[in-house]
């Protein structure tokens, strides 16, 4: 079969509609008047990075470029359209603690592949759950929400990832993979981001958004009146994401003789070694310290981080040498992080999230039913997340005005920030944010993909949050 001619012998028909969009939105951002931010209005900074935000995720959608190359090229533009004023600005998401956290998190993967460590779990996880890659994948994705619900969901994703695409590897390339692959790696950060709500503890979001119901409406909400609340919530999305992902994808199973002709090509001795003993050692306090960090504000995740992996690559003391760590970094995912992490806080920086809070929190709505203002509360967050994909950042600035709005209607407040919080806690339709771009750079599946397999989860989401928060507001807990 003849291999389809590429336009100006670079790009694909998709390939060079994502060029397009992305020159038009930088061209097209320049002939925008700017307005007065003191009265609402965008200047021409926040106009700028608009446009590059546009233009960043026509490329990421249509794949015009490599990732690592859009997150190259993303740093001169931000400089020289004055997104970023200054140098050091255009490079911020690189100083970004999430961004270290994310490059020593492949300290762990790193230490999986140099020790038996990862084919024990896999052996482990394979004779615990019935040997069917539905219940493989049931099993991870709780896990994860669970794990989730007590400390931040970054490291826990950043862990279970590699475990996932363990047992993808199981399966011959190709379709099968694929298939099997796309419901693994959208599963786990799904699972990982929708038990986020399960605890105060699972966000800092959450605890922020608690102290502002307390201040500006004092409604005090309680540690287990909040699990009343995101409990359903983080269990009930789990259990659907993983039927809707095995329903669409239908993960191949293998047969049993294959389950067990992979067991044994494992050869993993039944007595642990050494190496073994200690990564289990390190990774254990490296989870322990991100759980207490949840109380002790001064063990900061990215710092145990970095504590965990120069111990995982110490002399005498570590599994790996630097060099083996480098060959199991994701450099693509790295910088593209950084750029788009950059790109993120210039949103706030220039005054367009401050617009944006100030056109929802001006909206006038009149009498309505609280499961309907829940479940419009949720299709908006949706729609604003698909624009700005910063989730934590629009229930920060946006719960105040909406606070406000509740008690203006005469409406229980937490119906309306709540719904807001937990989509923005649930921002996996597009990978922007860390944890589906984590997932995403793995490379088994497209945004396109993404957006369309995600769609209906949040659907689901919105349903039960519109149904659910109204009734427990009824229930006297605050």
């Amino acid at each position: 079969m003849a291999e389809k001619k590429k336009i100006l012998g670079l790009f694909d028909t998709t390939q060079f509609v994502g060029l397009i969009i992305a020159i038009i939105a930088v061209i097209g951002m320049w002939l925008i008047a700017p307005g007065n931010p003191d009265a609402g209005g965008l200047s021409r900074a926040g106009i700028n990075t608009i446009g590059l935000l546009v233009a960043t995720i026509a490329l990421m959608i249509c794949r015009t470029f490599p990732v690592a190359t859009i997150g190259i090229l993303l740093v001169p533009l931000l400089y020289f359209t004055k997104v970023s004023p200054a140098v050091g600005d255009a490079i911020a998401g690189y100083a970004n603690p999430t961004t270290w956290f994310i490059f020593a998190s492949f300290g762990i993967t790193a230490a999986l592949v140099n020790t038996p460590l990862a084919k024990r779990m896999m052996r482990w996880v394979i004779k615990t759950f019935g040997r069917t890659t539905a219940g493989v994948l049931l099993a991870i994705m709780l896990v994860a929400g669970i794990f989730s619900a007590i400390m931040s969901n970054l490291p826990v994703v950043a862990a279970f990832l590699p475990l996932a695409n363990q047992f993808v590897l199981l399966f011959p390339e190709g379709e099968k993979r694929t298939r099997t692959a796309c419901a693994f790696m959208l599963g786990v950060p799904i699972a990982g981001m929708a038990g986020g709500v399960i605890t105060p503890a699972g966000a800092a979001i959450n605890v922020m958004v608690m102290e502002r119901l307390a201040t500006a409406a004092n409604i005090n909400i309680t540690f287990l009146a909040w699990m009343v609340i995101g409990l359903p919530l983080g269990i009930l999305t789990i259990l659907f994401g993983w039927f809707f992902l095995n329903k669409v994808y239908k993960p191949t199973q293998l047969s049993q003789e294959e389950v067990q002709d992979y067991l044994d090509s494992l050869e993993v001795s039944d007595k642990w070694s050494a190496a073994e003993i200690r990564v289990v050692v390190i990774v254990f306090l490296m989870f322990a310290l991100w759980i207490l960090s949840t109380w002790v504000k001064y063990l900061n995740t990215t710092i145990v981080a970095m504590a965990g992996l120069f111990l995982l690559v110490c002399p005498g003391i570590g599994v790996m040498t630097i060099p083996q760590f480098f060959k199991e970094v994701n450099w693509s995912m790295f910088i593209i992080f950084g750029s788009l992490t950059t790109l993120a806080g210039r949103l706030t920086a220039n005054g367009v999230v401050k617009t944006l809070v100030s056109f929802v929190g001006g909206m006038k709505v009149g009498n309505i039913n609280p499961f309907i203002l829940a479940f419009g509360i949720t299709i908006v967050a949706w729609l604003l997340l698909l624009l700005m994909p910063i989730g934590n950042s629009l229930s920060n600035q946006l719960s105040v005005p909406l606070i406000a709005i509740a008690l203006g209607l005469g409406l229980d407040p937490v119906v309306v920030v709540v719904p807001l919080v937990y989509c923005g806690l649930c921002a996996f339709m597009i990978p922007i944010d860390t944890l589906p771009l984590m997932a995403y750079n793995y490379g088994y599946y497209s945004v396109g993909t993404q957006v369309k397999s995600t769609i209906p989860i949040c659907i689901f989401i919105s349903i039960i949050t519109a149904i659910w928060i109204p009734i427990v507001s009824n229930f006297g807990l605050w």
